[in-house]
């Protein structure tokens, strides 16, 4: 037992600990609901304010909230089937960028290896590769025969099958989530209300509006400064000459949404495909050049004006949030990390019983200059 513990606080330590542990392993083994719960969740929170400004003009709940979902879901259906005849075309093009990346990365280990040290490590590693294939006995020849497997076109079908039903199914349930939770949205928060206890039922109505118009503002803000990033990217991009400018700007577009190095993995497939569709280099120059420059305007001067000096979460609270929802979900959790942290901390700031978040996650000082001193 710890020095001056008692046996009731570490029953309630143990007892701490055991439930995150459930928590963790909860949402990591079903990530197959969450996932898609966690989107809707999102979803609605961009979507509520134009859902809300129908219902105010007497439109019935249920129409407003599908008119917008069937509206929003054809916009992202175009999307979507743009960027997939994007990625075509790309695909079809490939095989003539193949020779000038090829002489670029030649061009690239000639020059590293004359340097010094590169090139005496490449001389080392000839050395030690031939030696590898020499064979020190001479090994009987092996005979290999080659069998043509016959073409099975219903494993085929099987297989595309199970390779579309995740996300089809990601999709379906996000859509329906998202539906019901715009049809239930007034209904869930006096739930959660009850939840919070009737005592102070006025006080805890006002803090969670609060906290869902203040979120909702949020991400409203960071959804259109993202989706006008990717627009200016593909601009930029089509005047440089780079093809498939869209797809390009959808992916900036949505890596923004990743915390730090959304803008490296944003610039990394446009400036391989600027270094492969021109023997020379001027295209990969202007490339890098016009999406450092958006990423810094947009961090360094629009995020500024827009958000403020405080942008609620520390940065060693991004970072461990990052690390963790990736941990948990993949790809998607780094993309949704960001939300994610952000909603428990503006909770956090309105909500007392979750008064903790925002002092474990805000970017606010943790305690006065008085204290500090």
């Amino acid at each position: 037992m710890w020095p001056g513990s008692s046996p009731s606080s570490l029953v309630n330590g143990a007892a701490g600990l055991t439930i995150i542990a459930l928590v963790i392993a909860a949402l990591h083994f079903a990530d197959d609901f969450l996932i898609p719960l966690a989107i809707a969740g999102f979803l609605s929170f961009l979507l509520q304010p134009p859902v809300q400004w129908l219902d105010n003009r007497g439109w019935p709940r249920s129409l407003a909230v599908i008119s917008v979902v069937l509206v929003t879901t054809f916009v992202f259906g175009l999307a979507g089937l743009f960027l997939a005849r994007e990625a075509s075309n790309l695909a079809a093009e490939l095989p003539r960028y193949e020779t000038n990346l090829r002489e670029k990365a030649k061009t690239a280990a000639d020059t590293l290896q004359s340097v010094g040290v590169w090139h005496n490590a490449s001389k080392v590693l000839e050395r030690v590769e031939g030696e590898l294939k020499t064979p020190s006995t001479e090994a009987p020849p092996l005979k290999v025969e080659v069998r043509q497997e016959e073409a099975r076109p219903l494993a085929a079908l099987l297989g595309y099958v199970q390779l579309t039903l995740s996300p089809l199914a990601t999709i379906a349930l996000t859509f329906l989530f998202t539906v019901f939770i715009l049809l239930q949205y007034h209904d869930l928060r006096d739930r959660i209300v009850r939840l919070m206890g009737p005592s102070e039922i006025g006080r805890s109505t006002q803090a969670l509006n609060e906290a869902a118009l203040d979120l909702s503002h949020f991400f409203r803000l960071q959804a259109g400064l993202n989706l006008s990033f990717g627009v200016v990217v593909a601009i930029v991009l089509w005047l440089i000459g780079l093809p498939n400018p869209g797809l390009w700007g959808a992916i900036a577009a949505v890596s923004r949404f990743i915390p730090y190095i959304g803008g490296v993995v944003a610039a990394v497939a446009p400036l391989l495909i600027a270094a492969s569709v021109e023997p020379g280099w001027s295209k990969l120059i202007a490339t890098g050049a016009a999406i450092a420059a958006a990423e810094f305007s947009v961090a360094h001067i629009i995020e500024p004006l827009l958000f403020g000096s405080k942008t609620r979460l520390s940065p060693l609270a991004v970072l461990i949030a990052a690390a963790f929802w990736t941990t948990i979900w993949g790809p998607v959790g780094l993309i949704l990390a960001l939300p994610l942290t952000l909603g428990l901390v503006v909770f956090g700031e309105h909500i007392p019983h979750l008064a903790f978040l925002k002092v474990l996650l805000g970017n606010n000082p943790a305690l006065t200059a008085e204290q500090r001193l």
